[in-house]
């Protein structure tokens, strides 16, 4: 377990979860989408390198790999997961822009208490469901 390289991608989680919140409110709904997606992948990445699912350089299928950890701990964390995944995929590579409508308050509540679960399992702080 890398303590360092875990701490530092809880803090990418955090920054990237306030700048998608400050794009969102700038109405930036693509970059805010993408944004928001990171700040998720980072905190479970963080909690998959803690517990030796994945390594901190690991690239090929991380992303899916990422999902499937989701998943394996909540089916409810794994539709909020896949959501913003599709949210950035679409922001990021689709003509259809990501709107005010994709950032709706419930959406945000579950995808924030999945980012600060993931983080705090990352820690050691917050124990599985």
């Amino acid at each position: 377990m890398d303590g360092k390289a875990i701490a530092a991608l809880v803090e990418k989680s955090g920054d990237n979860w306030a700048l998608a919140l400050r794009l969102r409110d700038d109405g930036r709904f693509n970059a805010a989408a993408n944004r928001l997606y990171y700040a998720l992948f980072q905190a479970v990445k963080a909690y998959a390198v803690r517990t030796g699912m994945a390594s901190v350089d690991e690239e090929a299928g991380v992303h899916g790999r990422m999902k499937a950890i989701v998943r394996d701990e909540d089916r409810k964390d794994a539709r909020v997961f896949g959501d913003a995944m599709d949210l950035r995929v679409k922001a990021d590579y689709s003509a259809a822009s990501a709107s005010a409508s994709d950032f709706e308050q419930a959406f945000m509540f579950e995808a924030e208490n999945l980012r600060l679960r993931f983080a705090g399992m990352a820690a050691g702080k917050e124990s599985s469901r």
